[in-house]
């Protein structure tokens, strides 16, 4: 998955604030309050 569809996906499940803290090459940290 992409960076986009992986925020996309957490969004429509019921999360209502998602943000990428880390990004390193293909690496990522993703933060979501529900």
């Amino acid at each position: 998955y992409k960076l986009m569809e992986n925020r996309e996906l957490l969004l429509h499940t019921g999360f209502r604030y998602v943000d990428t803290f880390f990004k390193w090459y293909n690496f990522s940290g993703m933060i979501a309050v529900k």
